[in-house]
């Protein structure tokens, strides 16, 4: 007994059949595309490989009449060269001679320039050496501005340097040396007759403070401190009283190292204290 197809039944069979049919149709569109793009680049392939062929003959053609060009020159100036020969040789030997004596007179000013430039280098190189060793925080050096006008013109000589009576002037306690320093301590004593101090004030890693006549100032710290381009300690004002002569005077008591877990203290050879007055 045969069974009769449903409506579903026949619906999914033509849905079957329609998908074969367009599968065959874009299989057959892809072979006849595949077929065509094949063929334009034969085509092409034959197209660039005869305009080659015709580039390589041209060029082979103008290579031949260049060389044929030049083959009559040289014959033609090889007679006129013959001839001058002779006349050249006494001149050519005389400008190689000069030549020479310039060469040599250059090499030697390049050697010259060169163990110069070595020098400097060398010299650069240790002076970054010397200060990369130096530890801690870098201490920076302070530069007050002088007065380009005056409130008198009696004057006060202090360390040698002329001050006017009336104004402010700035004392700056700096200090160089090439260790890494791991504490400092000393005293300035200034003559109050002449000079009242306003105000007084340390580095960052520093204590500075004044009794009398006197500023005392101290720093100490185990991670270092560098002053190897030269550093403030304080910057104390000081406002000059009457003219004259007087002097600051500026004790190190301590600047010390350490080495091996051993605080060492510094010889003076190894540090340097200027008092800077700016008026």
């Amino acid at each position: 007994m045969k069974k009769k197809l449903t409506k579903k039944d026949k619906t999914l069979l033509g849905v079957l059949i329609a998908l074969i049919i367009i599968v065959i149709g874009v299989g057959a569109f892809l072979i006849v595309n595949n077929v065509n793009s094949a063929n334009e680049d034969a085509k092409k392939i034959l197209s660039s490989a005869s305009g080659d062929n015709k580039s390589s003959e041209n060029a082979d053609n103008k290579s031949d009449k260049t060389s044929s060009s030049k083959t009559d020159k040289s014959s033609k100036t090889s007679v006129t060269d013959n001839a001058a020969v002779t006349d050249s040789t006494e001149g050519g030997n005389s400008q190689n001679n000069s030549s020479n004596s310039s060469a040599s007179k250059t090499s030697g000013s390049d050697k010259k320039s060169s163990s110069t430039s070595s020098k400097t280098s060398s010299q650069k190189s240790s002076s970054k050496s010397s200060s990369s060793k130096v530890k801690g925080d870098k201490v920076k050096r302070v530069v007050p501005e002088e007065h380009t006008k005056h409130k008198s013109t009696s004057t006060l000589k202090i360390n040698g340097k002329t001050c006017y009576v009336g104004d402010t002037i700035s004392v700056v306690l700096n200090l160089t040396s090439q260790k890494s320093l791991i504490n400092y301590q000393g005293t300035t004593k200034f003559d109050n007759q002449y000079l009242k101090l306003k105000t007084v004030k340390s580095n960052s890693i520093g204590l500075a403070s004044a009794k009398d006549a006197e500023i005392m100032y101290n720093a100490s710290t185990l991670n270092g401190m560098n002053f190897s381009e030269t550093g403030t300690i304080y910057t104390a004002t000081f406002e000059v009283l009457k003219s004259g002569s007087t002097n600051i005077n500026n004790d190190l008591e301590i600047i010390s190292e350490l080495v091996d877990n051993n605080i060492v203290q510094l010889s003076p050879s190894d540090y340097k204290v200027t008092v800077d007055i700016y008026d």
